[in-house]
């Protein structure tokens, strides 16, 4: 199962691409990657979800990846895509897992679909960035990136669009560099694990093989309303999170936690953005191994 890379063809011809991971038999999961990143993403979950009998189905979002960009798309409109990759796979339900900006994207599925999802899991997930409070508890980049994402993408396009695109693919050491400068000293260490910031950047230049129209086109829904109100969702959700994340902070799952109606809010002393994911997948995943397909 690992490593399999295939394409779903969708409505009007546009194309879903994704990879599967962890255990082929095992209990379905689908992983939402992170901005701007890819299906590789899920590669740091994947021996944690073979020893716990999991099988990871992480697609790529439109204009990431093998997925065909799709114009105007919402958050709102990532079940629809979801719904027709689990049914092409016979899956009736199954849980969702959301990394950093794949948070609002299970957020979403676990509104549209709630029927069909067994559990659903954020792991640094982003809250609505249209409030000012969660917009002002973000760093000083990523407040201009989405302040520039709501009131000028022309120049977002100038000032970030072509940079990253560029950095990751002709200057993977200064990527390096600034995945580590981004994170805090638990990110450190995770990223100089054996091949894990290798992993990463692969991700990354993954996700950006179509150029940086995805991720712009991420950035914009971010930062503006969600299509969907966090008190309409019904069913429980998990929220991990570090409390020394230096790239989406921890009052953005606090925010996420007073909204939600059935929420389980898992503080990690110590974490960051990235060494959560990568150094906790067992923690985060072993519930799931406990849930039936149909439980």
């Amino acid at each position: 199962m690992n490593g399999r890379h295939r394409q779903l063809q969708l409505d009007h011809g546009r194309r879903l691409g994704y990879a599967c991971y962890g255990d082929p038999g095992g209990r379905p999961l689908l992983y939402f990657h992170g901005l701007p990143s890819s299906r590789l993403e899920a590669v740091f979950c994947a021996a944690a979800a073979r020893r716990l009998g999991i099988g990871i189905i992480a697609p790529d979002r439109p204009g990431y990846g093998l997925s065909d960009f799709q114009p105007q798309r919402r958050i709102a409109d990532w079940p629809g895509d979801v719904g027709r990759l689990v049914d092409s796979l016979g899956l009736e339900r199954f849980a969702v897992l959301g990394v950093s900006g794949g948070g609002p994207y299970a957020l979403a599925c676990a509104w549209k679909m709630p029927g069909r999802i067994s559990a659903v899991k954020v792991v640094g997930g982003l809250a609505p960035l249209d409030r000012p409070e969660t917009l002002a508890a973000m760093n000083l980049r990523a407040r201009l990136a989405f302040v520039l994402a709501r009131r000028s993408p022309a120049l977002l396009r100038l000032s970030y669009g072509a940079a990253v695109p560029a950095t990751v693919r002709h200057w993977p050491a200064l990527a390096a560099a600034w995945l580590r400068f981004s994170g805090n000293t638990a990110d450190w260490a995770s990223l100089a694990a054996e091949g894990a910031t290798a992993r990463m950047l692969a991700a990354l230049r993954e996700g950006l093989r179509q150029g940086d129209e995805g991720a712009l086109w991420d950035l914009a829904l971010y930062a503006g309303p969600w299509g969907f109100p966090l008190e309409d969702i019904k069913i429980p959700v998990e929220l991990w999170q570090g409390t020394a994340d230096r790239i989406v902070p921890s009052f953005h799952a606090r925010v996420l936690a007073n909204a939600l109606a059935r929420p389980t809010l898992k503080l990690v002393p110590g974490a960051g953005h990235y060494s959560l994911p990568l150094g906790h997948a067992d923690e985060i995943l072993a519930s799931l191994a406990l849930r039936s397909v149909t439980g």
